[in-house]
């Protein structure tokens, strides 16, 4: 009887009771020790899944609003659906959708393999469930399972915390005696976070020269505590900073009423979280309700940390004095949207600019939402709210996010935040070869490319973390002596390599126009949202799914 052995791990492991010739499938870049296993991996199969589930699965989880509504989860016009990690796909931080089309794919495989035995290695329990459901004519042998991340008690400490530090942070203002000062001769707002998002010199690394003189910039110092994590010790120390720039800082205008309403949702959401965990529906006949409590747990974190944060926009956008046009990122998550709702509500006169963020693709499902789910306009009880007009990096980028539901989508004369970088000569060195991670993919990238880079020992390595990602798994790589690890800006690394290696990160498409090789890695079970993979993008019908 031939075996199919699913492993999940970020590192190798031993089996040493298999069935001879079984058959392997793995997600993730952890190798499964042992002979005669046959690969059944294709990755070009499981994008192409991606592809074709895609709007369906988006279409599943806009229905997901309707629990929102039957349990007045609403604040003002707006139902808290919309401002969830949930509701905007973030396939970048939860495996969901990833999983889901595993699982696709591997029916295609056990039915195609007629297999009547299955090993699971190395899965959360909510994975475990999932395949369970959909495989229930099989024999599976469940291996130990591990608890999903982030329960609730260790969600609600967490946002005590923050609730506790913004009141700190609230006490520090009201005890300061600064004054707003709004400059009337400001033509345009643009919302960002610092000091992520801005280098040394005060220069913001997204819109770069978009801003002018004449424009203010309206910096999140607090945000949501998930864009960046507020600390005490180095806040009040980036205020000062943040004046000497000129900024205006959002968090001023936190108020104690705010703090009331936080804490009246908290009571609110967390009572609601028992009740809806056991109302989730199936996708194709599997059982996703493990998947989805993982999303609403952190959904729910998110709806506090945004509902404490918004009366500071609100109120920063409602004087009079502030200009009326607006720019802000990013559009398709959580506080994007939050700016979205507010500015349509507080003000008639705001006109509103998205800005793209990042590469997107047509696998990268934070871009796409449900036909008719977007809205420009409130109420938002049924509606996502989305900008008045979006600036994308190029028409591709533009035809993706009108095929999703943004209006008034055009093309920036140039994109900004590569715009220091546009005058690169490519390197006659043959011999040097950039590893550019993405922004949460640096540790499983480099346990892929270890053989390699051991392997090609006759080239020389830069490993460049992504400046914002994880960087933990440094560690392990300091040992290897033809890798180096670089912090230098990537315009330079790209001036001196002949090659790139890239999973789904912007540098591979940058390195692509100026003539360098890009090698994209695709990591084994996890879909490649690189644009440099993309297909063709499809027409929907009417029910929101799509055809050639």
């Amino acid at each position: 009887m031939k075996e199919l052995i699913v492993y999940q791990g970020q590192d190798s492991a031993e089996l040493t009771s298999y069935s001879a010739g079984a058959y392997l499938y793995r997600i993730g870049p952890g190798e499964l020790i042992g002979d005669d296993f046959i690969d059944i991996n294709n990755p070009d199969r499981l994008n192409q899944i991606a592809e074709e589930i895609r709007d369906e699965y988006c279409q599943w989880v806009y229905n997901f609003h309707h629990l929102f509504v039957k349990h007045n989860l609403r604040c003002e016009d707006l139902s808290l659906f919309f401002l969830t990690d949930l509701s905007c796909n973030r396939a970048e931080f939860f495996e969901t959708f990833n999983n889901v089309c595993n699982l696709l794919y591997l029916r295609e495989k056990i039915d195609e393999l007629s297999l009547s035995s299955v090993r699971l290695i190395g899965f959360d329990s909510a994975f475990a469930s999932a395949f369970q459901s959909l495989f229930s004519d099989i024999q599976i042998h469940l291996g130990k399972t591990h608890s999903a991340r982030a329960g609730v008690l260790r969600r609600v400490f967490s946002d005590l915390r923050f609730i506790g530090i913004s009141a700190i942070i609230r006490l520090f203002w009201l005890g300061s005696g600064t004054k707003w000062n709004y400059g009337q001769d400001k033509n345009r707002v643009f919302f960002s976070f610092f000091p992520q998002m801005f280098d040394s010199s005060g220069r913001e690394e997204k819109f770069g020269s978009l801003i002018s003189t004449n424009d203010q910039v309206a910096a999140f110092l607090l945000s949501d505590g998930m864009h960046q994590k507020p600390k005490l010790t180095s806040y009040f120390r980036n205020v000062k900073r943040a004046k000497e720039h000129g900024f205006e800082i959002i968090d001023r205008f936190l108020r104690w009423v705010d703090f009331r309403e936080c804490l009246i949702w908290v009571w609110k959401l967390w009572r609601w979280y028992p009740v809806v965990r056991n109302q989730i529906p199936k996708y194709r006949d599997i059982d996703m309700s493990g998947m989805i409590k993982i999303e609403l747990r952190f959904s729910i974190s998110r709806l506090i940390r945004l509902i404490l944060l918004k009366g500071s926009v609100k109120r920063f956008l409602a004087d009079k004095k502030c200009a009326t046009e607006i720019y802000y990122y990013p559009v398709e998550y959580p506080l994007g949207r939050m700016i979205s709702w507010i500015s349509s509500s507080v003000r008639s006169d705001i006109h509103r600019w998205g800005i793209q963020m990042s590469p997107v693709s047509t696998r990268r499902l934070e871009q796409f939402l449900a036909e008719g789910e977007a809205s420009i306009e409130s109420p938002f009880l049924s509606n996502a709210p989305i900008p008045d007009c979006i600036l994308a990096e190029d028409e591709r980028s533009a035809e993706i996010y009108r095929y999703a539901g943004y209006q008034n989508v055009t093309v920036m004369e140039k994109i900004f935040r590569f715009e220091s970088e546009e005058r690169f000569i490519p390197s006659e060195n043959k011999n040097l070869i950039l590893i550019a991670p993405g922004l949460h993919d640096g540790r499983m990238m480099m346990k892929f490319l270890s053989n390699t880079i051991l392997n090609r020992e006759d080239r020389d390595w830069i490993l460049k973390p992504h400046p914002r990602g994880d960087i933990s798994y440094l560690e392990d790589w300091v040992r290897f002596k033809n890798l180096a690890i670089s912090r230098d800006p990537i315009r330079q690394l790209l001036q001196k390599v002949s090659e790139v290696y890239v999973t789904y990160s912007s540098v591979g498409l940058e390195a692509s126009k100026i003539g360098l090789k890009v090698n994209v890695i695709n990591i084994p079970g996890q879909i490649n949202t690189s644009p440099l993979l993309d297909s063709k993008l499809v027409k929907r019908d009417n029910s929101g799914s799509a055809f050639g």
